[in-house]
């Protein structure tokens, strides 16, 4: 077992790349890591949040970081150097929930506004939202099977999917 130190307050998230090479850590310090899992060395700090970071999720060819915090704004990053690359506005509150399709064309965001939106990775845009919820959307994975699916926890007893032809 390694620990892994760096983060100057409590971490919050983690989201590791497809294959597992590389691992992001959120924090209550309002910054981001991303890890090599093989030589467990920093390779870039991600220190553009002005909040405790609540989520992330690795694009499906892990060249793209998204991460969520307690603003509304879902910020971009590119992997591994982690330069920030745009900031998606849409939520009307915290993004709580992040989850990129496996073709990676979609990615599912879920809010504290208690919406799910769904953004397009190539252009950035917002592609639709997802409404009627009750509480608040805490957490989220997209699945592939005929269509893009995605799964969200909605409050503490409840969940949403979203459906995507593919």
């Amino acid at each position: 077992m390694h620990s892994l130190g760096g983060h100057a307050g409590a971490i919050t998230c983690l989201a590791y790349s497809q294959g597992g090479r590389i691992l992001a850590s959120g924090s209550k310090d309002c910054a981001v890591r991303l890890w090599d899992t093989k030589t467990l060395k920093t390779l870039a700090t991600l220190p553009g949040h002005k909040e405790m970071v609540v989520c992330a999720a690795f694009s499906p060819d892990g060249k793209i970081l998204a991460t969520g915090d307690h603003d509304p704004d879902i910020k971009i990053w590119s992997v591994p150097e982690g330069k920030p690359l745009a900031r998606w506005r849409g939520h009307k509150n915290e993004i709580r929930a992040l989850a990129f399709t496996a073709d990676g064309k979609t990615l599912y965001s879920g809010s504290a506004d208690y919406f799910i939106k769904g953004w397009d990775t190539a252009t950035g845009k917002e592609r639709f939202t997802l409404s009627g919820h009750k509480d608040e959307i805490n957490w989220g994975r997209a699945l592939r099977g005929r269509q893009n699916i995605g799964i969200f926890r909605v409050g503490p007893n409840r969940a949403s999917m979203g459906f995507e032809n593919a």
